[in-house]
């Protein structure tokens, strides 16, 4: 519509990496229709300056100038959204854990986390690992890795926990880790610097 000057409104794009996760594997039409979107758009912003990076290699020279706004997060409304009544599970209530909040995906380098964890594991022995994160390809894997590495009763996987709950694990951890390796922009590193 804005091509045929029936829409005369701005027309922004904003790219947060699984959209161009998904635009990058498109055949050829596909990326073609992309290009011609993105050449008519008033502007194209990326959550991050990697991501608009690779927005502009992904799509050439038409997609012209692509912009980076960083996410941000409300910080009061985020610590008002948390059940201030959750708990975590009593097993935890008196052992020093690390917290990582992410999908159960490859991409998230859980396994790198697990794997330090282990090594970590040699210098405080009371120390914890909590997992939150939403089932993923990678879950089998991190459990049997959990158990080839002996740090079965150590490392505790939490799945499915409503986004008002996980004020409740950052709150009590000693420190949170997002070992990813692709991110595009982690919203869980704002909402773990909330809990400070």
């Amino acid at each position: 519509l804005r091509f045929l000057g029936l829409y005369r409104g701005a027309l922004i794009l904003s790219f947060h990496g699984a959209d161009l996760n998904a635009a990058e594997r498109r055949g050829r039409v596909e990326r073609l229709l992309w290009r011609f979107v993105l050449h008519n758009a008033t502007a194209v912003v990326a959550c991050s300056n990697a991501l608009a990076g690779r927005a502009r290699q992904c799509f050439g020279r038409d997609v012209g100038q692509v912009h980076t706004i960083h996410n941000g997060l409300d910080v009061d409304a985020f610590l008002k959204l948390g059940n201030h009544e959750s708990r975590v599970l009593p097993r935890l209530a008196h052992r020093p854990y690390i917290v990582s909040v992410a999908a159960f995906d490859r991409r998230k380098g859980l396994d790198v986390l697990v794997s330090a964890f282990a090594t970590l594991k040699r210098v405080s022995a009371s120390l914890a690992l909590v997992l939150v994160g939403s089932q993923g390809i990678a879950e089998a894997s991190l459990i049997e890795l959990v158990g080839e590495l002996e740090i079965v009763d150590d490392v505790f996987f939490y799945r499915g926990i409503q986004h008002e709950q996980i004020g409740a694990f950052l709150r009590s951890a000693v420190a949170f880790c997002l070992p990813s390796r692709d991110e595009a922009f982690g919203i869980a590193i704002l909402e773990a610097g909330a809990y400070r």
